[in-house]
């Protein structure tokens, strides 16, 4: 294409369904960490009978899980720059997947 023609048909970028299924990964990656917040906090009265806690160790279970959070959000945007994204939210997906996978099969193995 030169400076001034206009663009053909094969060189304009259309959205089509080809970015779906992306979008939905993405989407999907944004809406676990706060699904995964709620979990915890519905988890808290069974974490408690559990370990035998106070209200104050309950929060303190909270704060620990929130800045692990934070940490592994921040390293793993460094690790991105390093990287590249790409790799690295997926490596965060399966190892997210993988965890709640044992965290499910280790519950269901003690009841």
């Amino acid at each position: 294409m030169t400076q001034n023609s206009t663009p053909s048909l094969r060189e304009i970028p259309t959205p089509g369904l080809g970015r779906t299924p992306i979008i939905i990964v993405l989407l999907m990656g944004a809406f676990l960490p706060p699904l995964d917040f709620y979990i915890v906090n519905l988890a808290l009265p069974a974490i408690g009978n559990g370990l035998r806690t106070t209200g104050g160790q309950l929060q303190l279970i909270v704060s620990c899980y929130a800045s692990a959070y934070a940490v592994f959000l921040i390293t793993g945007g460094r690790l991105g720059d390093l990287y590249g994204r790409k790799r690295m939210f997926m490596t965060g997906m399966a190892g997210f997947i993988i965890a709640s996978a044992i965290c499910g099969w280790r519950q269901m193995a003690l009841s």
